[in-house]
């Protein structure tokens, strides 16, 4: 019975095999969600029950010119295709 029943001797891998592209599908996905994130949870309303911004997109709306929602949008898209090209060129 303990001839059958015993455990097989544990084996090393010698990488992640299959999992890689997954994780980098994972982390290619992830760039654009938190950048839409940042973006979509950018406007509320303060105690005042006025219009207020995240304090990231505050900053990019106040710069040296006052910009539109809109233009902070093509920014962060700007952003966010310059991390995806850094991630991909590192990778």
């Amino acid at each position: 019975m303990s001839q059958y029943s015993r455990r097989f001797v544990a084996q090393g891998a010698s990488g992640i095999g299959s999992w890689t592209a997954v994780m980098e599908l994972i982390s290619m996905v992830a760039i654009p969600i938190n950048f839409a994130i940042l973006l979509f949870t950018a406007r509320g309303k303060d105690e005042n029950g006025e219009i207020a911004y995240s304090e990231t997109v505050d900053w990019i709306l106040k710069g040296e010119d006052y910009r539109t929602l809109f233009e902070v949008a093509l920014i962060l898209a700007l952003v966010e295709h310059l991390l995806l090209a850094i991630k991909l060129v590192v990778a």
